[in-house]
């Protein structure tokens, strides 16, 4: 069935016209959604060939000798967080459908194209941003092909007949992925104009009949694709995945497996008998878990927000010399280990 949407070298193609989508970017700023459609209906769309036209500028509001900045590469996919697609048939016009999603837009498309890119490509894609070498600040235009930024435009090479599409953007929250070079300048990257240029197909009277006899048959369309998305490295055995998701832990190295946490913890205590102060319960029945039952016996583990008539002395201890996560003012579960082992010794228990 599909196959009555493919165009070959033997189909009747009378011309093939770019369709300018409406210009939605004007007052664009960071964080905004941007939201192009393609109202009308009665269409031939080939999305694969479809593009993002692109302009901006650059501009440095502190000119300051020796320092420079630039565009860098594939900044035009780092201007957006996220880039979506979707598609409403004629016969299901109040409820679009979502065909394809790409968040991290910029990190995505960087990371595929180094892999599937050739030297060859990545010439033509300099017109895309794509190793743009630009050092110089002003105005920029560029043509960005949607195969490049969806898996769907890259693996759908067929027709789409008579649908309403719309391409949802989100722009970025900064600009500082899009720029290389010396902050201290205080580049601004202004984003002046973003057009969808959708290519029309003009068929031969014999195809376009073809084409609505599969559309009227009811019968449906196999739309295959591979989706993009980011899969960040396993590191749930490392002290930085621990420090931002699992009670804020971390060690001086960065690089401590989460099978030493144990070790570090019950060294710092069984130095010495110690009351050990954590922030929270969940944390308290975490490091408790992980003691052995003679360990338990030996130490005892409350929470800050347990009644304590010197807490006053507690949160104004000195933590110069101890390990903080950056994330709490005050008392994580490592460095507790540490201070409240310091504290306890001041109070002579």
């Amino acid at each position: 069935m599909s196959l009555t949407l493919t165009l070959s070298r033997k189909s009747t193609v009378l011309a093939a016209n770019y369709f300018p989508a409406i210009d939605l970017s004007d007052g664009v700023y960071y964080s905004d959604e941007i939201r192009i459609p393609i109202q009308q209906q009665d269409l031939y769309t080939l999305l694969y060939e479809s593009f993002l036209y692109v302009e901006e500028k650059l501009t440095k509001n502190r000119a300051v000798e020796g320092a420079n900045v630039a565009l860098g590469n594939n900044c035009v996919a780092f201007i957006f967080d996220e880039i979506r697609y979707e598609l409403n048939a004629v016969v299901n016009r109040h409820h679009p459908v979502e065909i394809d999603r790409n968040r991290n837009v910029g990190i995505t498309s960087t990371l595929k194209n180094y892999v599937t890119v050739s030297s060859d490509r990545s010439v033509i894609l300099r017109n895309a941003g794509w190793d743009a070498q630009t050092t110089e600040v002003g105005y920029f235009n560029f043509c960005v092909p949607l195969y490049v930024l969806l898996g769907f435009c890259e693996d759908y090479r067929r027709v789409v007949i008579n649908a309403r599409h719309e391409l949802i953007l989100i722009r970025a929250r900064n600009d500082n992925n899009c720029l290389t070079g010396d902050p201290v300048t205080e580049p601004i990257l202004e984003l002046l104009k973003i057009q969808w240029r959708m290519p029309n197909v003009l068929l031969s009277e014999i195809n376009k009949l073809a084409m609505l006899r599969a559309l009227e048959s009811g019968r449906y369309l196999n739309m295959t694709f591979r989706s993009w998305d980011l899969y960040r490295v396993v590191c749930r055995s490392c002290a930085s995945w621990l420090s931002a998701y699992h009670h804020r832990l971390r060690w001086e190295d960065g690089m401590i497996p989460y099978s030493e946490a144990k070790r570090l913890i019950t060294a710092a205590i069984f130095e010495d008998d110690a009351i050990v102060y954590v922030k929270g319960h969940e944390k308290r029945t975490w490091l408790w878990n992980l003691l052995l039952d003679d360990e338990r016996k030996r130490m005892h583990i409350e929470t800050l927000d347990a009644v304590c008539e010197d807490m006053e002395s507690l949160t104004t201890l000195d933590v110069a010399n101890t390990m903080r996560c950056e994330q709490h003012v005050k008392n994580c579960t490592l460095q507790n280990v540490f201070k409240i082992y310091n504290w306890w010794l001041q109070k002579n228990f």
